[in-house]
Parts: structure tokens; sequence; C-alpha cells
């Protein structure tokens, strides 16, 4: 997925990451820009997140509710 990223210090930068997991606060995955495994907080996440496998672009908290159920969270 990709997804508008804001971190601590307020700055913005455009992530693609593989998402390897979701615990319902943090995703973690590799992410390709830092070319490093990250996690990131889902309340900074801004914005669609963007399916990289379609193009679709999936309103964040839609993306939330689908990984719980998938997640049992």
């Amino acid at each position: 997925m990709a997804f508008n990223y804001v971190n601590a210090s307020g700055e913005s930068s455009f992530r693609d990451v593989d998402v390897k997991k979701f615990d319902g606060q943090y995703v973690e995955g590799y992410c390709h820009l830092s070319r490093a495994f990250k996690t990131f907080r889902i309340d900074r996440i801004e914005g669609y997140m963007i399916m990289r496998d379609t193009g679709e672009c999936i309103d964040l908290d839609h993306w939330i509710a689908q990984m719980r159920i998938v997640n049992d969270i």
C-alpha cells in the first residue's frame, strides 16, 4: 500500500509499504522509501490508502475496519 505519512516532527512524506503486520494502532512493513522495515502509527497516516496492486484508493477508516476483521482485532 502507499500513503502520506506525517512523522513526529510534522514532516510529511509519501510511503510505499509492503505491510507485514497491523495490530490496530500500528502498521509494520517494508518501506521502499527508507529501504528498511518500519513501524507507522495509524493516526499519522493522512488521506487515503492506495492499494498498489489495483491502484484503488481506500478510505483509511474503511481499511482499518477491513484489517480488524481479517486480523480478528
